[in-house]
């Protein structure tokens, strides 16, 4: 009886402990993935980049706009596969930068940087990051009201619309 509970101990052990490593080995895998995948490439890397901006404004009154903010997208893609969409989002004091890294044709890595001013100080700044493995959330950092749908979500529709303007440039 004794070597029968004990055997299931160490079973039992040894499973969350594999489970762990292997979490481990993933995020490991993810993060040399992303290490590859330059932000900005050069003329030598294999990578080419397509970069749109502009800016936000929301109507004040019927036919008058005002300006809120300003936005920034890079997206690296290779041979038609796009690795990293990158956005940057300016509100009046609030700044965001959302990266999304790819790995075939779906997302592995989400890292969202948010820093708050107050007039011209920075008062906060939060980091979170999500690894992603066949859609399904393998960790995420600083759990601020994560919503793995919302960013599965939103990662769908930014590769779709930037995966058709590259099919439709080239």
């Amino acid at each position: 009886m004794i070597r029968k509970i004990l055997t299931l101990v160490i079973w039992g052990f040894s499973l969350t402990t594999f489970g762990q490593e292997s979490d481990s080995i993933k995020l490991k895998t993810i993060d040399s993935i992303v290490s590859i995948i330059p932000e900005n490439p050069t003329k030598q890397d294999a990578f080419e980049i397509i970069q749109s901006s502009g800016l936000i404004s929301k109507k004040k009154f019927l036919f008058f706009k005002k300006r809120v903010g300003s936005f920034h997208e890079n997206v690296v893609y290779k041979n038609r596969t796009i690795y990293l969409i990158k956005i940057l989002t300016n509100l009046q004091n609030i700044h965001t930068v959302e990266y999304y890294y790819y790995n075939n044709e779906e997302l592995i890595h989400y890292i969202k940087k948010i820093e708050k001013f107050d007039k011209d100080n920075l008062t906060s700044k939060n980091k979170y990051s999500a690894y992603f493995d066949s859609k399904k959330l393998v960790k995420v950092t600083e759990n601020l009201d994560f919503d793995v749908n919302e960013v599965l979500t939103k990662s769908h529709k930014n590769k779709s619309e930037w995966k058709e303007f590259i099919n439709q440039t080239e």
